[in-house]
């Protein structure tokens, strides 16, 4: 296996807010290593991406890096050609505090004319609304924006790899925001489909806990 399929294939457990200082973790220097591989090829930029939203979920310190992925974004994220690269675009310019692009892709997906006009708007803007919205911690809104487009990510492409982040977003923002049952059925419906992942049995054990917590508060 390749270093940078063994990347791809490990799962960092789902932990607190990336906001929590006694939760905040350096990634383990091979890692950042691969990180920077990745950082070196145009085509990886998505796979970049993908894999510090995970770290950053997770609770991890990625220091400078999502600047350094955002600023090899801006020459090829513009909000008119290719909605899965904005898309990836935007995570990167969310870590790195870069709200002003986001805007000016969302603003693109809103307002630009053509034929991509109705792709951009079914299948990008969903998504980055979601995660904009998971990122400023309105968990409500990126519950309501990511689970409308979790079935229509297919039609931009992408590996369902690539694709599941949408799912691990929205179960993390369930999670956090305090949805009950939403938490729980997310949780189970990954189980159905990786028993064995730890990072779906600990989904489901933070949707027990808080289930738990919600009955002793009452």
């Amino acid at each position: 296996m390749s270093d940078a399929q063994t990347v791809q294939a490990e799962e960092p457990a789902p932990a607190l807010p990336p906001t929590s200082p006694t939760h905040s973790r350096r990634i383990p220097a091979i890692v950042a290593q691969r990180v920077r591989l990745r950082l070196e090829w145009c085509h990886h930029e998505q796979l970049s991406s993908a894999l510090l939203w995970r770290l950053t979920l997770t609770g991890h310190d990625v220091g400078d890096r999502w600047g350094e992925l955002a600023a090899a974004w801006d020459q090829h994220a513009d909000g008119r050609t290719y909605p899965f690269n904005d898309w990836h675009a935007v995570m990167a310019y969310l870590g790195a505090g870069r709200q002003d692009r986001v805007q000016q892709l969302l603003n693109a997906f809103r307002n630009e004319a053509g034929e991509t006009t109705r792709w951009y708007g079914q299948s990008a803007l969903p998504l980055v609304e979601g995660f904009e919205a998971f990122w400023r911690a309105d968990y409500e809104t990126a519950v309501d924006r990511l689970f409308g487009a979790r079935h229509i990510a297919n039609s931009f492409g992408g590996s369902h790899a690539q694709r599941d982040i949408i799912d691990w977003t929205l179960t993390e923002a369930a999670l956090r925001g305090g949805n009950k049952s939403l938490s729980e059925a997310l949780a189970n419906e990954r189980i159905a489909l990786k028993p064995h992942s730890p990072v779906n049995r600990q989904f489901l054990a933070r949707a027990g806990n808080l289930s738990a917590s919600k009955r002793k508060a009452a």
